[in-house]
């Protein structure tokens, strides 16, 4: 039977069998229908109905505690749309490119990590959304497909790992329903997942060039050119009600040469989502990349970014993993150190937990008698050699701006003295600072240490 859109009932897939819905927050259900259709909403004994406007409805439920499972109704009266088995819970949006999702199967089965034990069991209560990649150059309404499934051992070889290994963590922490939303797709750049409205700011009028060069190689569908995902995959996902953002991505952007772009286009990508949900203080947590051997300082200078973005934008959290050592691999198999690491973040940042997963974080480079200082914070921690190994990895630079590799060591629980007999005067200090760099700085809890670069102080005077 022809399904005519103009004039049929219907909601966004977010809302249908198994979903889970935020807890504690107002819950926004829309969907399409004929104009002036009354259309009626019932959930967990809430009722609301809203007038169709433009071929568009919306309602708004108040907000619920975590449980279910529950049946939602929409109805214009003669017919009638049930959504099963809806639990409330926890909803996170899971974005980026191919390390977000990639599968079990691609990272070589449940037990190649020996870590996956725990998902041979039934989760019931953990679902995931996986939206249909779909490029767009106009703001799609709703998804090109996708719907929810209940995490079990039979669908995992298909599933995402990260997303799946977060999921188990927050509720093995909160004991509540959990969703995830998964909005990835692989190889794709950071300004594929950015609003047109963007270029309008000037510093990013560049994209508009650059859509019209990728327009003209690539087909409609495809989804490597900027916008189109923001359009067809992103905001049919808003304004679902959500608790926060986890994000891995920037590979092809180091890969394509367009570093240099990230420092401004990644704050302003984690702006643009927070607008489309409305959600101005939403947690947005992610992961820096880790080391690869076959890049270039292409990989440093997104880390860099990276670690800026996470420095200077409020309610964000970076998952440090260049110590992970798997820098062969454009696509590390071992997400489980990843994922805690995400866990622990959203722990400390949303949900009140003491520990916080992070590194030692630069906070200076400064000049003194004995050599170059570089502080950390270090919250109530101190820092630490990664195995008792050299601290490899410092380099510094004087006018000429050519970088020499310098002797490192640990001077007091956050300070680090650097040295090199032939530069009396360094202008600029760095860590860490290649594709796949040999670090080893970290707390003592073993987090390690972002790779930096960064200017050295010369009036600040002497401090150790």
């Amino acid at each position: 039977m022809k399904d005519d859109r103009e004039n049929a009932l219907t909601v966004s897939r977010l809302f249908s069998d198994h979903a889970v819905i935020q807890r504690r927050k107002e819950i926004q259900v829309w969907g399409s229908a004929p104009d002036g259709t009354e259309v009626t909403v019932t959930f967990a004994g809430r009722t609301r109905s809203a007038i169709a406007e433009s071929g568009r409805w919306s309602v708004r439920l108040d907000p619920m505690e975590a449980g279910g499972p529950y049946e939602l109704r929409i109805t214009d009266g003669e017919r009638e749309i049930v959504a099963r088995d809806v639990l409330v819970g926890e909803v996170w949006v899971a974005g980026g490119q191919s390390n977000m999702g990639y599968s079990f199967s691609e990272i070589g089965g449940v037990h190649a990590e020996g870590e996956c034990e725990e998902l041979n069991g039934s989760h019931d209560s953990i679902r995931l959304f996986k939206a249909a990649e779909h490029a767009s150059d106009c703001p799609e309404t709703d998804f090109a497909g996708g719907d929810w499934k209940r995490l079990s051992a039979g669908l995992l070889p298909g599933l995402a790992a990260i997303p799946v290994y977060f999921a188990i963590e927050l509720q093995r922490r909160l004991n509540v329903p959990i969703g995830i939303v998964q909005l990835s797709r692989a190889g794709t750049k950071a300004a594929c997942w950015v609003p047109r409205r963007l270029a309008a700011q000037p510093e990013f009028a560049y994209l508009l060039e650059e859509e019209a060069v990728e327009r003209e190689k690539l087909s409609h569908e495809n989804p490597h050119r900027p916008f189109a995902l923001y359009h067809g995959t992103v905001i049919p996902a808003q304004p679902f009600a959500i608790r926060g953002f986890i994000w891995y991505q920037g590979e092809s952007d180091a890969l394509e040469g367009k570093a240099d772009r990230y420092s401004l286009l990644f704050p302003a990508l984690i702006d643009a989502w927070r607008d489309g949900w409305d959600e101005p203080d939403a947690p947005f947590l992610f992961v820096q990349l880790p080391g690869y051997d076959k890049g270039t300082e292409q990989w440093a200078i997104v880390r860099e970014a990276q670690r800026l973005a996470a420095k200077q934008v409020p309610h964000t959290g970076m998952a440090v993993t260049i110590d992970l050592e798997e820098r062969g691999e454009l696509h590390p198999k071992r997400k489980r150190p990843v994922v805690e690491r995400l866990a622990l973040l959203a722990g400390a940042i949303v949900y009140g937990d003491r520990a916080t997963g992070r590194g030692p974080e630069l906070l200076r480079a400064y000049a003194a008698s004995t050599g170059t200082c570089v502080t950390f914070d270090i919250a109530d921690s101190a820092l630490a050699i990664k195995a008792g190994e050299p601290l490899d990895g410092f380099e510094l630079c004087g006018e000429d701006g050519r970088f020499v590799s310098a002797r490192a060591e640990v001077v007091g629980p956050d300070t680090v003295r650097v040295l090199h007999d032939e530069l009396a005067e360094p202008v600029r200090i760095r860590y860490g600072w290649a594709a796949a760099p040999i670090v080893r700085l970290t707390n003592r809890e073993g987090n390690p240490a972002s790779p930096f670069r960064t200017d050295i102080n010369r009036e600040m005077g002497e401090q150790l």
